[in-house]
């Protein structure tokens, strides 16, 4: 599902902004927190009172998302010393149940991104990268 790369990339970081379809159709970005589920080959997002925010229920409405995971602050790479590395996933959320105990405040709802493409820019070398998942 992911590469190497991109899974130290997301396992690395943990938070992004993950943007929905809202109301009007206009787009909402909303900072998440999220793991990387090995065994699924999907990205959990997770958060107090999930269920109860407008990402939840623009998810109920239209599941189609992108979740940007960024790092602007890595080295320069390359001729000319490009910066910043990104990882973009675009999928479809499933409204899910998390399989581990809710703990300090969080519920076990969770939003399951399941990639359909991915972009990422300076991971290994310098430049962009476009791939469909299967």
């Amino acid at each position: 599902m992911f590469t190497e790369r991109e899974y130290r990339h997301l396992h690395a970081r943990g938070r992004g902004r993950l943007t929905s379809i809202g109301p009007g159709d206009t787009p909402q970005i909303h900072p998440v927190t999220f793991v990387v589920a090995s065994a699924s080959a999907c990205v959990e997002v997770f958060g107090r009172h999930l269920r109860d925010t407008q990402k939840y229920r623009n998810l109920r409405r239209d599941p189609r998302v992108t979740l940007v995971v960024d790092d602007g602050s890595s080295p320069p790479l390359g001729p000319d010393r490009e910066r910043g590395q990104v990882v973009e996933i675009h999928g479809v959320a499933e409204l899910a149940e998390a399989a581990w105990p809710a703990e300090r405040g969080y519920g076990t709802d969770i939003v399951r991104v399941r990639p359909i493409r991915v972009d990422a820019w300076n991971l290994d070398t310098p430049g962009h990268s476009s791939r469909f998942v299967d």
